[in-house]
């Protein structure tokens, strides 16, 4: 028996014409296969050696053959050849489907003497009925005010070295002050020196009172000099040790100054590069259909990617592949670089830092390489 597939002829004097014959066609095809399948059912089970039944197409079509080779079933032949030519000859596709879309996003903002950091994360839904795709987006954003901070650091590194300077100019005025004491007490000296020259002069009947108030001024002057002269001594002490104080602060200020000013200019150069980064993460998980294999049959799973990158250069792109036959891993090329299927591994290349072990035997990587048997488990 032979079955003869012919492509329609579409005629008629309007659109619902065409589509009237149309319909009339498609039951006439869809008879025909049925006729077919039936026939080859039956020649199965009414024989035990295989009915061949030609099949004549007017659009052959290399699956056939293809498909015989790779040993597949004659329901699956059968299908892999018609499938092809429906599509093909279709003038006529009805298609309907459902798709949702769904963006969710979040921002967080932290601001602060050092800087701005910015980070927003971004979710994009998209569900069919054949697969479920999540796209994630994570931007990270820092502004550094490194430059004002570090002009801050200098400006109070130079209040330091004014308050230093001040403090010094109130040294030296203390000293100036101990001085003019010191003269002043001088000339109260000098006055009582010539007060007593004075009294000398006046007449004998004064003398004596005279003397006297003058040797009890001289007492009193004695005693304050005395004091003024201790005050001094301890004014002096003072100020030499606060002077040395002061001098081996200054010193030390000057030298911690220096060098944090050298710290920073190293600072600022490292960091000149750093007052603006941009991080920027894309990530995909998608779970339904991922792909049709060579026998037209879907496959069903999960594939997980990321791709990361700093200031617009990638630094990592890779995702993997998981199905319920094969878990397969891909470079940031799309090849794939190793991957799990019917109890075996493949891999480009194997690292093992410790112990691996091969049917019976277990080889140990600690102390160079040995092979021991273990027994199968």
């Amino acid at each position: 028996m032979s079955v003869n597939l012919r492509l329609p002829s579409i005629h008629g004097a309007n659109e619902r014409e065409r589509l009237q014959y149309m319909e009339r066609y498609l039951y006439q095809l869809v008879e025909q296969l049925q006729f077919a399948l039936d026939t080859v059912g039956s020649s199965e089970t009414s024989s035990p050696v295989k009915s061949q039944m030609p099949v004549r197409v007017v659009q052959s079509s290399p699956v056939a053959t293809m498909s015989l080779d790779r040993g597949l079933s004659d329901d699956q032949v059968t299908f892999q050849t018609i499938k092809p030519l429906i599509i093909k000859s279709a003038d006529i596709i009805n298609a309907y489907y459902e798709e949702i879309n769904k963006k969710l996003s979040s921002l967080y903002v932290a601001q602060s003497d050092f800087g701005k950091f910015v980070e927003q994360n971004t979710q994009k839904i998209e569900a069919t009925a054949s697969d479920i795709t999540q796209r994630f987006e994570n931007v990270q954003v820092v502004i550094s005010n490194l430059d004002t901070n570090i002009g801050s650091v200098r400006g109070d590194l130079q209040a330091v070295g004014e308050e230093v300077s001040y403090t010094q100019r109130d040294i030296k005025n203390i000293n100036e002050n101990i001085e003019a004491i010191d003269s002043q007490v001088g000339e109260i000296g000098g006055s009582i020196y010539d007060l007593d020259e004075e009294v000398k002069n006046v007449g004998s009947n004064m003398g004596e009172l005279i003397d006297s108030a003058v040797g009890q001024m001289s007492d009193e002057v004695g005693v304050i000099d005395k004091d003024l002269q201790g005050l001094k001594e301890v004014m002096e002490r003072d100020v030499k040790d606060i002077s040395a104080d002061i001098g081996n602060l200054d010193t030390k200020i000057d030298d911690t100054k220096n060098a944090i000013s050298s710290d920073i200019d190293k600072l600022k150069d490292s960091l000149e590069s750093l007052n603006h980064i941009l991080i920027e993460v894309n990530a995909n998980i998608k779970s339904g259909l991922l792909y049709y294999d060579d026998n037209g049959i879907p496959v069903y799973g999960l594939e997980i990617g990321q791709k990361n990158t700093i200031n617009g250069v990638e630094v990592f792109n890779k995702f993997a592949r998981f199905s319920a036959g094969r878990l397969s891993f891909y470079d940031q090329n799309g090849t794939e670089v190793a991957y799990i299927s019917d109890y075996k591994l493949y891999i480009t290349h194997a690292e093992v830092t410790g112990t691996l072990k091969l049917g019976g035997y277990l080889v140990d990587t600690s102390k160079g390489v040995t092979f021991k048997w273990v027994g199968r488990s």
